[in-house]
């Protein structure tokens, strides 16, 4: 799945982040090994605060259920910063339908994904033996 727009993250709280990027729903066996990834080619940080983040989880929707922190920047000192953000998780996910999302949520200054303009956010879950 991608995003071709930029987002503006808002939430500042881990329990109720901003949805970024969501996968199809799948069907899985119990057995099988499957990695998802997550990229973004530009995280842009504001540059009103020292100690300024910002932080991707990994989400399955069908709990829902956090499964945690996927990607994370995170910038000491006041002043603007950009970086890309990639991230990857390998799981055995249990028997039955599962629909993974990307959400993010930031510290202190305001935070942009960016996907307009060149390569897309996205997510994407593999199937790897």
């Amino acid at each position: 799945a991608e995003v071709a727009t930029n987002l503006s993250i808002t939430s500042t709280s881990e329990a109720g982040p901003d949805d970024v990027v969501s996968l199809p729903a799948r069907t899985y066996t119990g057995s099988e090994i499957v990695l998802i990834e997550f990229f973004c080619s530009d995280a842009a940080l504001g540059g009103n605060a020292a100690g300024n983040g910002l932080i991707v989880n990994l989400w399955d929707m069908d709990g829902p259920t956090d499964l945690g922190r996927i990607s994370v920047i995170e910038f000491p000192s006041a002043g603007a910063f950009e970086a890309p953000l990639w991230g990857s998780f390998r799981t055995t996910p249990a028997a039955g339908q599962h629909s993974y999302r990307a959400r993010a949520w930031r510290r202190n200054a305001a935070c942009t994904l960016v996907g307009a303009g060149g390569i897309p956010i996205y997510l994407r879950s593999s199937r790897v033996a």
